[in-house]
């Protein structure tokens, strides 16, 4: 029996977004609770740490998502059509068909289009330094948000029959 791939997408990215919420919160404060503050430039400034974070998490994901999914599909567990007028559609039709491939393009995706606007808006909000305990809160929204938004065209690229 198929699934609706929209009831499936509202349902993993749910789960990613709440599960990698905890974990790079908790990641985060971990690693700089002992910290005064976190500056947002600088060479330990997390400014660089929501880059790595952004390409690193997304890589993972895509890596755990993809082949679970592809499998899912060729049980027939799970199907997808395709709208070849739909701009994102057309777009992700033309990702690799490797799964190291799709995780180094997710990477990249979460790097250049979700980090710079995220660094835009809390320098222009004047926002340059945080308590770890306010970082780690603030960083597990931010990763949590960013696995659910792109959980769903992770899970068309790996049910995609191309």
């Amino acid at each position: 029996m198929s699934s609706d791939i929209a009831h499936v997408i509202r349902i993993e990215r749910i789960i990613s977004g709440l599960v990698n919420a905890v974990i790079n919160g908790g990641l985060a404060w971990y690693l700089f609770k002992s910290k005064p503050a976190l500056l947002l430039w600088g060479s330990e400034g997390f400014g660089a740490d929501l880059m790595a974070t952004a390409f690193i998490m997304l890589f993972i994901v895509a890596l755990i998502v993809v082949p679970i999914f592809r499998r899912k599909a060729r049980l027939g567990n799970i199907s997808a059509t395709w709208d070849n007028d739909r701009w994102l559609h057309r777009q992700l039709q033309r990702f690799p068909h490797s799964p190291l491939g799709i995780a180094v393009i997710f990477g990249l995706v979460g790097m250049v289009v979700f980090v710079p606007p995220t660094l835009l808006a809390l320098s222009v909000s004047n926002i340059t330094e945080l308590t770890p305990a306010q970082y780690a809160i603030c960083k597990g929204c931010w990763a949590g948000s960013l696995a659910a938004v792109l959980v769903g065209s992770m899970i068309r690229v790996a049910v995609s029959r191309r």
